[in-house]
């Protein structure tokens, strides 16, 4: 008697690229969250004169194997920089952080600076998000066999 009803290999093989692919979405959802807080916080600057601002804005980046943010978007004013970028090791993982080298005295601020947080808000809406992207795995993983 054959038993066709075993797909265990199949399911087992296909695990691995869905939760790859759960990582890079979670990774690029909680990257643009973080992006949308600093708007609604206001922490995007009008600008100088040769710079168009936006830059801690626009240093938030995702970063997967596969492919990654980082250096996207307006380039550091005269008395800023980069972070150096944070790549994720295998495919499953994923990492998101802020690149510009302020972003910290931002988000936690400093003795003359209140804090006005976007980080912690941006990752606990991710931590929403991943649920629904783990309610998805059953359909990814069907479509891989």
């Amino acid at each position: 008697m054959a038993l066709g009803f075993n797909k265990w290999f199949k399911i087992a093989a296909a695990l691995k690229p869905a939760a790859a692919e759960v990582v890079r979405d979670e990774a690029f959802f909680v990257a643009d969250a973080i992006k949308e807080q600093i708007a609604a916080n206001g922490q995007i600057s009008a600008g100088e004169e040769g710079y168009p601002g936006g830059f801690m804005h626009d240093s938030v980046y995702a970063s997967t194997t596969e492919k990654s943010t980082y250096g996207e978007g307006v380039g550091p004013p005269k008395d800023s920089y980069r972070l150096p970028e944070v790549k994720p090791e295998n495919d499953q993982q994923g990492t998101f952080g802020v690149a510009a080298n302020y972003g910290i005295f931002q988000n936690y601020g400093t003795r003359y600076l209140p804090a006005r947080p976007f980080f912690e808000p941006g990752m606990e809406r991710g931590s929403a998000q991943f649920d629904v992207y783990m309610a998805t795995m059953e359909a990814r993983i069907k479509a891989r066999i």
